[in-house]
């Protein structure tokens, strides 16, 4: 139980200077956004909701993948498996293992 709550304080802490950093960032340099949009079309979506109401839309409806998210999930999933006995904090796991 000591691992996930460490697992979930290290992704939180994260997040959320990931958040402090983008602030930090799009307040110094507010056309950082529309650089960035027009330099990576292919890769980059937007969209803007206050109140539920859509104020920016910008290649918002075509699927992407969820990158980092994916290895939130793998963390949670590795300290259940030490919480459970499954496998050791200490063990290296083969990536061969993976596939």
């Amino acid at each position: 139980m000591k691992i996930l709550k460490w697992t979930i304080f290290i992704v939180l802490t994260i997040i959320i200077l990931l958040v402090i950093s983008a602030y930090i960032l799009f307040k110094s340099n507010p056309n950082y956004v529309v650089k960035h949009l027009e330099k990576n079309p292919e890769s980059s979506a937007l969209y803007v909701s206050v109140d539920n109401n859509e104020k920016i839309a910008y290649q918002a409806d075509k699927p992407r993948p969820l990158a980092s998210v994916a290895k939130i999930i793998i963390a949670l999933e590795y300290a259940y498996q030490i919480k459970n006995g499954d496998i050791s904090e200490d063990e290296t796991v083969p990536l061969s293992s993976l596939e």
